[in-house]
């Protein structure tokens, strides 16, 4: 099975799939290459159900044609389009509404707003989790990454990618407790596990449901 070595000053490997099928392997920048492929095959049936899942979830693509539908907070809200108003893009309780002359640029328009809803709510979140937790980063960074829902460097700079902003509430709190728990713990080892249920105890719910419904966090 064809899969991508990715080394870093990680301690321990991680084993990844993208919503586009990639198989990764993330590993410590010294680490044995036939530890590696003994951790893929021991893996093997997890992956081959991940794949097989993948394969069967219909990305849909977006037109942005009246009637269609995104996400924002992990609720669909409907597009409609409209000849005049005050911004390009506005959400309201129950649609979005673009500007008919922005619909060539859309993709755009719909990515910036995500941008900025993202780096007000992250932060806001952010904020809250690590207060409650008596944690200090950095700083928070939005990100267009595709691949990482989320990263935390060893001195406390996060970064989130923009697209979390279409999962639930529960999910982004997760992931953003998942990266703060890095400043205390930088790896996935059990320590690091336990610390995100004693902060979070329904983590695994969040896990499995970016595990299942990521691939839908899009705009393509």
């Amino acid at each position: 099975m064809p899969y991508t070595i990715i080394r870093s000053k990680r301690r321990s490997l991680g084993l990844y799939i993208n919503p586009s099928g990639e198989v990764s392997v993330r590993a410590p920048m010294l680490y044995p290459k036939f530890l590696i492929e003994k951790f893929v095959k021991e893996h093997q049936n997890w992956i081959t159900k991940r794949l097989s899942r993948i394969s069967t979830q219909q990305v849909e693509k977006k037109t942005f044609t009246q009637g269609e539908y995104y996400l924002f907070l992990g609720k669909k809200f409907m597009l409609n389009l409209v000849p005049e108003q005050t911004f390009p893009l506005l959400l309201d309780d129950f649609e979005f509404t673009l500007l008919e002359k922005k619909q060539a640029n859309a993709a755009k328009v719909f990515e910036n707003w995500y941008k900025l809803q993202a780096q007000i709510k992250f932060t806001s979140r952010l904020n809250f989790w690590a207060t409650q937790q008596h944690i200090k980063y950095k700083y928070m960074k939005v990100t267009s990454a595709q691949k990482r829902w989320g990263s935390c460097s060893r001195d406390g700079r996060i970064c989130l990618t923009w697209r979390l902003i279409m999962a639930p509430l529960e999910v982004i709190d997760y992931v953003i407790v998942h990266e703060l728990t890095h400043i205390l713990v930088p790896n996935h080892s059990a320590k690091f596990w336990g610390k995100v249920d004693e902060i979070y105890p329904t983590f695994k719910l969040q896990r499995k449901w970016l595990r299942e419904n990521g691939y839908s966090l899009h705009l393509t």
